[in-house]
This record gives C-alpha cells, sequence and structure tokens, in this order.
C-alpha cells in the first residue's frame, strides 16, 4: 500500500515539474523572440525618423518621379511619422514581452504585441522590404506562442 502511495505521489510531482518547466519555458522563450524583435524594429525605426532631406533630395532628383510633387522637406516629416509609429509600436512590444516573461495579464500582454504585427503586415502589403518581413515573421512566431501561452498566466 505505501509503495502505490508513493508511485502515485511520485507521479503527480513528475506532472506538478514538467508542467512547471514547460510553462516557464514557454513564457520565457515568448517574452524573449518578443522583446528581440521589438528591438530589432526599434533599429530599423530609427533610421525612418532620422532621415536627412539630403538623402531624399538625391533620390528625388535622381529617381524619374514626376507625377508626386512633393518637397525633400514633406518626405522627410511623413519619414518622421512613419519612424515615430513604428518606435511606439515597438515599445509596446517590448512592454508585451516584459509582461509575458512575468506571466502577468495576458490580455494586456497580447493586445501590446498586435500593433507591431499589424504595421509589420501594413508595410509588407505596400512594400516588399526585408527588414520588415524578418520583424513580422519574428513578431508573428511571439504572438503564437503567447496565444498558446495563455494557460500558464496569472
Amino acid at each position: 500500500m505505501d509503495e502505490k502511495e508513493n508511485d502515485k505521489q511520485e507521479e503527480i510531482i513528475d506532472k506538478n515539474t514538467e508542467t512547471f518547466v514547460g510553462q516557464l519555458s514557454l513564457t520565457k522563450i515568448t517574452g524573449i523572440i518578443l522583446i528581440v524583435a521589438s528591438v530589432v524594429a526599434v533599429f530599423f525605426w530609427i533610421q525612418f525618423y532620422s532621415i536627412d532631406t539630403g538623402t531624399i533630395e538625391s533620390y528625388l532628383n535622381s529617381t524619374d518621379i514626376t507625377q508626386v510633387n512633393l518637397t525633400a522637406e514633406q518626405v522627410k516629416q511623413s519619414y518622421t511619422i512613419c519612424g515615430s509609429i513604428g518606435i511606439i509600436t515597438s515599445i509596446l512590444c517590448v512592454l508585451s514581452g516584459i509582461l509575458t516573461i512575468k506571466k502577468k495579464k495576458w490580455n494586456i500582454a497580447i493586445a501590446l504585441a498586435i500593433p507591431q504585427l499589424g504595421l509589420s503586415i501594413m508595410l509588407l502589403i505596400m512594400s516588399f522590404i526585408l527588414d520588415i518581413l524578418i520583424i513580422g515573421f519574428v513578431t508573428l512566431i511571439g504572438v503564437f506562442l503567447l496565444y498558446k501561452a495563455k494557460q500558464f498566466f496569472d
């Protein structure tokens, strides 16, 4: 009788340990993936935010853009706005990664990760940029894992 009870207790402990290890691994890996994708995205968006008018003018002069009457300053302003939005969504995704590592507020964590994913998808539709493809793909993996890790959150 004692052996059966010991076996049952050991089996319960083993199951609890497996659940804890799975929970620990999935949430931490997901949080790290979201943070890494966000940091890469911040570096990408800083390029948009900090572009100078000289670069834009040289591009506008070297291409055959005659249908659009935009000045280099107007293009710089639009790039600055896009860069700011991208940086903000990336910061939100970093916060999502932190909440995921701490296993707190699953609904807020997923809500903070979605804007970066949406922005990546929107930019991929508009123009195919390899950086955005990588950022979007890694963020998509993070959001998927975050969805799967819902059961481990408080």
